[in-house]
């Protein structure tokens, strides 16, 4: 039997968790045996791990130090998985020195962050396999590693779990359109613009509905704004997956103006639920998802005028919003489903091992290793400072 250690920091609401939990129930029921390790916290998604048969390991109660990374370093050795997969989870990026050489390390880039690919470069020369989302992400983290291996820097696609996010029909009782944001409120999503987008889409359809999902950082300044302006929005907070779908299906627009994405679940998401994305042309990443006019709409990243005026020209066209809506939904469901993920995921796994060999260290070798990688690749300085004092405490 295959088996596979999924490393997070946390499992928790977003587009990172629900790629995660696809993921692990996906190979679950292909036979593999999951694993799973998670080092920050906070977990919402347990509940949801629950149902799904694997054991987790939660390092969240344990402070930063070396005893920390010798823990996960054991858990790792100890269960042995035939993958080791990353999920911007710096701890083990760390550890990688101190595992067997048996296991194949593979790290998802999940974001188009130079912190992400900071993260995923470490000891780059003992990851087996990067897997990038989208053709931007797998470009740009090119200059990250030595040329000669970036052959193993590799894009899929994240796929969505049909079964949960599909169309199944918009509640009959609600009779006005409904334009929905789903992400963190922070600035990567551009949920700072939602009200100036807004404004003048009220304006023009007053009895509009408009649902904000998610938490961060600017909920209390975004409602200050919104009041401000007199515009009526729901904010639901954190809410399940099966919520998220359920919302999607209700709503005739996603209103995304990211400025930052690595793939863009959530539009995926959207499509397959019959929403119609209104979402900034990030190219390489969110034109790949949508054909802009016939299954979304791409809008300068940052042009507020711009959003607003392709919301308006949609509701003022209904027939054509019904269309692309359709148009979506087949688009999304030929080309993002989980079993083609799985499928790709599988084959890359089974890949033969081109790494060079490189033992496994102890702890004096690991202190070595750590601090070439710092002379070498010129990251990470301070950290390597705060874990040697540590080390000797």
């Amino acid at each position: 039997m295959p088996s596979i250690l999924i490393c997070n920091e946390s499992i928790t609401s977003g587009g990172l968790g629900t790629y995660t939990l696809t993921l692990a129930d996906g190979l679950r029921k292909r036979g593999w045996l999951i694993h799973f390790l998670v080092t920050n916290g906070p977990n919402e998604y347990y509940a949801d791990m629950g149902k799904i048969s694997f054991r987790c390991h939660d390092l969240t109660s344990l402070p930063l130090s070396y005893k920390k990374l010798k823990v996960a370093v054991d858990i790792v050795n100890d269960t042995s998985p035939d993958i080791l997969l990353l999920n911007h989870c710096s701890l083990l990026h760390h550890s990688l020195p101190c595992i067997s050489a048996e296991i194949k390390p593979v790290a998802i880039l999940h974001n188009d962050i130079e912190g992400i690919y900071n993260v995923a470069r470490r000891y780059y020369k003992r990851i087996f396999r990067w897997i990038a989302p989208s053709r931007a992400l797998a470009k740009n983290f090119r200059p990250y590693v030595a040329k000669n291996i970036r052959n193993r820097i590799k894009v899929i696609q994240h796929g969505v779990n049909a079964d949960l996010f599909s169309f199944r029909g918009r509640d009959t009782s609600l009779t006005s359109p409904r334009i929905s944001f789903v992400g963190n409120l922070d600035m990567n999503k551009g949920s700072d613009m939602l009200p100036l987008i807004l404004e003048p889409v009220t304006q023009r359809f007053p009895d509009i509905e408009i649902t904000i999902t998610g938490k961060g950082p600017l909920r209390f300044l975004l409602e200050k704004r919104l009041n401000e302006k007199k515009i009526k929005a729901a904010f639901t907070g954190y809410v399940t997956a099966a919520q998220v779908a359920k919302i999607l299906r209700d709503t005739e627009i996603l209103l995304l103006p990211s400025r930052v994405e690595g793939f863009g679940l959530i539009i995926v998401e959207a499509m397959l639920c019959g929403a119609v994305p209104v979402v900034s042309h990030l190219p390489g990443i969110t034109d790949d998802i949508i054909e802009d006019g016939v299954t979304g709409a791409l809008v300068e990243s940052g042009k507020v005028e711009g959003f607003a005026d392709v919301i308006v020209s949609l509701l003022k066209d209904p027939e054509k919003l019904v269309l692309m809506s359709e148009a979506a939904r087949e688009s999304a469901v030929q080309r993002y489903s989980a079993e083609r993920m799985l499928d790709a995921y599988e084959v890359l796994f089974d890949e033969d091992d081109d790494r060079e060999r490189m033992p496994r260290r102890g702890t004096i070798g690991w202190i070595r290793e750590m601090i070439s990688e710092v002379i070498n690749n010129g990251i990470d300085r301070q950290w390597l400072v705060n874990r040697a004092k540590e080390i000797w405490k």
